[in-house]
């Protein structure tokens, strides 16, 4: 810590922190809902006393609501298994690279869904072939995520020394592409025949 940082807060004397556990995640996140609801609910009491509430907003809070009480009555269960609703509930999309060596490089963008705060940087596993033994190696494949998060742009490079010989023979090469460091989510699939 350095001159003028503030450290973290002193527990008060006689006082301990009591560390987090599922039930305190559960109860802090019924609590933190209830006092969202109650919050709405004043401000609408207020809005309609006013005549400033319109339909507007009432359809806003309605779909607040039930979209808050479909994600509260699932929290429990996410708690208790943490890899319940990690995964996204549609397939990732799949982009199709057809490789043959004429070319060194191939560079293709795929759109993905916002990985989430976080994720600063995207991998492709090593490409394995469908069939063979043989893959593709990491050191090949390079891939950077759009500024605005919302693309992954996946260059496949030194095609033409990494064909030239039999290590690659031809086939279908599946990866998946996933946040730097980590295995999931799936954020994209990558797939390259190779001619």
């Amino acid at each position: 810590m350095s001159y003028g940082e503030k450290g973290p807060e002193p527990t008060p004397p006689g006082e301990q922190k009591m560390p987090e556990t599922r039930l305190g995640r559960v109860i802090g996140r019924y609590a933190s809902t209830f006092d969202n609801w109650l919050t709405r609910y004043q401000e609408a009491l207020a809005e309609s006393r006013n005549g400033t509430y319109s339909t507007q907003k009432w359809m806003s809070d309605v779909g607040s609501f039930w979209g808050e009480a479909v994600s509260l009555l699932g929290f429990p269960v996410t708690v208790l298994d943490p890899t319940l609703g990690s995964e996204p509930r549609t397939p990732p999309p799949i982009l199709s690279l057809t490789i043959d060596g004429s070319k060194d490089t191939v560079m293709e963008p795929i759109p993905i869904a916002d990985p989430g705060d976080g994720v600063d940087a995207v991998v492709v596993s090593k490409l394995a072939s469908v069939a063979a033994g043989a893959s593709i190696p990491p050191a090949n494949i390079k891939t950077d995520l759009s500024a605005g998060r919302r693309s992954i742009v996946v260059q496949l490079v030194g095609l033409k020394a990494l064909l030239s010989g039999t290590a690659v023979p031809a086939g279908t090469y599946i990866g998946n592409v996933t946040p730097y460091g980590q295995t999931t989510p799936i954020l994209a699939r990558l797939s390259v025949e190779r001619k």
